[in-house]
């Protein structure tokens, strides 16, 4: 009897562990969600804010009436072609999010079923069903993370690219007298 009572308290523990770890693997994947949601608001204000700079001030018929041979047109150019670059960057960072693998699946049925006729018992089965979870979840986590990197990457080139091209705005708009309404 008090082997069975100890089968039991085993069972218990494993089981609340199994819903433990469904619960971890279920947030990871929604994680994944949210990270997958913001990178599509990211896309969205990358290309939405380069579009609207670019109509809000042309730049290009502004440009094109200062020196490039002074110190000014000099800053301005640097400026504006590390401001596309970081453009640049923060898009092909936007795209690496995407690119990263998908989500861990957490095992192949077929085989999954194939392991549990092997199995003398619940505990075994419940055991690797665990174990399936932990090994998806942490990948799942690393994942995660390297999207959450590539995404800041992104919003930090974003933003320095905004800065620098708004700043080679005003030295532009001082230099050379444009009002941007011309």
């Amino acid at each position: 009897m008090a082997d069975q009572d100890l089968k039991q308290i085993d069972r218990n523990i494993l089981d609340r562990l199994a819903d433990y770890c469904k619960y971890l693997y279920e947030e990871e994947k929604e994680r994944t969600e949210r990270i997958e949601k913001k990178v599509n608001i990211f896309a969205i204000a990358l290309g939405g804010s380069l579009i609207g700079v670019l109509l809000k001030f042309p730049i290009w018929k502004a440009y094109s009436e200062i020196n490039v041979d002074d110190n000014q047109g000099v800053l301005i150019t640097i400026l504006v072609i590390t401001s596309i670059i970081l453009f640049l960057l923060s898009s092909l960072f936007s795209f690496f999010v995407y690119k990263v693998r998908k989500f861990e699946r957490l095992t192949d049925p077929k085989k999954m079923a194939e392991k549990t006729i092997l199995m003398e018992n619940e505990s075994d089965i419940l055991s690797t069903i665990i174990a399936d979870y932990t090994i998806a979840t942490n990948r799942n986590h690393e994942i995660n993370n390297k999207k959450v990197r590539h995404l800041s990457y992104a919003l930090l080139s974003l933003f320095v690219a905004l800065i620098l091209f708004i700043t080679s705005l005003l030295i532009l708009n001082i230099s050379a007298g444009w009002n941007g309404g011309d």
